[in-house]
């Protein structure tokens, strides 16, 4: 049964080799090591979803001198299918993060193979014209949307935003600071956001969401990414890769890094302030108020081909937009 395969695989791996993964587990799912077992799944019972997957993954190539080729990493579901990959490799320090994995991971275009379209059918543009009036209507008088710093947007060219995420209110907030600027494309849940087809057709025409599967393995969704940046566009990505439920800063994912670098396009650090005040994570009555929307300054990435070693310059990226919307809290908190 699984519980004897989970086991097998476990005693497959050194205690070294199964205590460094696990630790590598904990940073992305802030479970203590020792509760990680080899049976429990990645996104049902340890949270960590498919950017997560992803950055785990590429910890431990990092770890164990490894490559994961794409086959393998879609297959990865549980700790167990982890140990089978690592077999009796040992961990050996940081070691090369270097991996052509996350150096090819975003740069393939889907050419809408994957269910990307930056096309509006002219059929859907009443309904797309009548569905954005009616929430601008609401984020401009029950709720108050107050945009700082929105001159930091890019005027021209591709660019991603990068804001804390703890309410359903986060997006039309910072789509409302930005009103007729400059178009942006939204990275939406797709089982949460895609799952009818009420759902598609409104947050997939009406409001530009892309679907981004957080169960599967993450390529698809960071190259549907690519594609909008592609068309020069905005693209909002919520690094956090889900709302918090205290309202705290969560660690960021490696996803906004991965397309930045390999599109080249800088990213701009956002904090949305209040939101959650309004609208937690679970609640159904959204309470009026204003919501404040404060833009950084646009972050560059590092030129690609400058680049050694791609995951730790991913990783580097990342913590660079994390301490920037950081900064931002900082100074919402001291007004």
């Amino acid at each position: 049964d699984l519980g004897k395969e989970a086991m097998a695989a476990e005693l497959a791996v050194s205690d070294e080799a199964f205590s460094a993964i696990r630790e590598i587990l904990s940073q992305q799912s802030n479970r203590d090591t020792d509760a990680i077992r080899a049976d429990m799944h990645l996104l049902l019972d340890l949270g960590i979803d498919s950017i997560g997957k992803i950055d785990a993954m590429g910890s431990i190539e990092a770890r164990f001198g490894m490559q994961i080729d794409d086959v393998a990493a879609a297959n990865v579901a549980r700790v167990a299918d982890l140990l089978r990959l690592v077999g009796d490799r040992q961990p050996r320090g940081k070691g090369d993060t270097s991996s052509k994995k996350w150096k090819k991971l975003a740069a393939s275009s889907t050419n809408g193979a994957n269910g990307f379209s930056g096309d509006v059918p002219f059929s859907a543009k009443p309904f797309r014209w009548f569905a954005r009036g009616t929430v601008g209507v609401l984020m401009n008088t029950y709720i108050r949307v107050r945009g700082v710093g929105v001159e930091n947007l890019p005027k021209t060219g591709a660019f991603i935003l990068a804001p804390n995420h703890s309410s359903h209110l986060d997006s039309p907030s910072v789509m409302t600071a930005i009103g007729s600027r400059r178009r942006v494309w939204v990275a939406g849940a797709e089982d949460y956001f895609f799952n009818t087809a009420i759902k598609r057709f409104v947050f997939g025409k009406l409001f530009d969401t892309i679907p981004f599967d957080r169960k599967a393995d993450g390529v698809a969704g960071l190259r549907r990414c690519g594609d909008a940046l592609s068309h020069g566009d905005g693209l909002l990505l919520f690094p956090e890769g889900t709302r918090s439920v205290t309202g705290e800063l969560q660690k960021f994912r490696i996803g906004i890094a991965v397309l930045a670098v390999e599109r080249q396009v800088p990213i701009v650090p956002v904090h949305i302030d209040r939101a959650y005040d309004l609208l937690r994570k679970g609640g159904r009555i959204v309470r009026p108020g204003m919501v404040t929307v404060r833009f950084g300054t646009p972050i560059p990435p590092p030129p690609a081909d400058a680049i050694e070693d791609h995951y730790a310059a991913f990783r580097e990226l990342t913590q660079t937009v994390q301490e920037a919307v950081a900064l931002l809290a900082r100074e919402a908190q001291a007004r």
